[in-house]
């Protein structure tokens, strides 16, 4: 059985250097002809991973000291409630929180802070301050869904706390448009509320009578029935 010919052009075609074999041997070629050159880019490279692994070192360290912080001024702000209330814990306790938003910027901790720092003055009745805070924390947080529509249902309740029952019931309306089936629940009843807080009977037993069939396993079932007895 005879050897199937090579054709002259398929010869001169497997005769010349693999591509990517002299693109490396030209590269080791440079290295050599000029090695204070390469010495020079070599350390470049190795000095920017060492600065690149500093920042994430450094990065880790503040927000484990950030979280530290936030774990001190959240025990000491809850034991502070318990002695005093609200409004003295918060005056006793929101140099504590600042101190973490002043020193810590950019970081998750931070952005978290915001959020249980607007707590405090929610719960002491501190609503443009706790507006503010949440409003802060929600731009930092608009990818996560959790803190996303906490925020955005906190916002609502500051607002209601405000008299500002607008603004309360078009955050309860986002709530209801993006959280989960438990929050939406919470969401949907709440707007019953405050329509009743603004005089609206018909608008607030439509809203009570859509937890009683929409949400019959709702939490809120039974008070929403006692609002408007079928």
């Amino acid at each position: 059985m005879s050897q199937s010919k090579v054709s002259r052009s398929r010869k001169r075609e497997l005769e010349q250097p693999d591509e990517f074999l002299t693109v490396g041997q030209r590269f080791v070629a440079a290295c050599i002809e000029n090695k204070t050159t390469t010495i020079a880019i070599v350390a470049f490279i190795f000095v920017a991973l060492a600065g690149v692994s500093m920042m994430k070192f450094f990065g880790v360290r503040a927000e484990t000291k950030a979280g530290e912080l936030l774990t001190i001024a959240r025990t000491e702000h809850a034991e502070s409630v318990v002695k005093f209330g609200p409004h003295k814990a918060l005056e006793e306790n929101q140099a504590k929180f600042q101190e973490i938003l002043d020193n810590y910027p950019r970081l998750k901790n931070t952005s978290i802070t915001r959020v249980f720092f607007g707590h405090a003055c929610y719960h002491a009745g501190e609503y443009d301050q706790a507006i503010n805070l949440y409003n802060t924390a929600l731009n930092a947080f608009k990818k996560d869904p959790y803190y996303r529509d906490l925020l955005t249902n906190s916002l609502a309740y500051a607002y209601e706390g405000k008299k500002d029952y607008t603004n309360s019931l078009r955050y309860f309306k986002l709530v209801e448009e993006k959280a989960d089936e438990a929050l939406k629940a919470e969401s949907v009843f709440n707007q019953g509320r405050i329509y009743e807080l603004m005089g609206d009977t018909a608008k607030s037993q439509n809203f009570f009578d859509r937890i009683v069939k929409e949400f019959p396993e709702s939490i809120y079932i039974d008070v929403a029935k006692e609002k408007f007895p079928t």
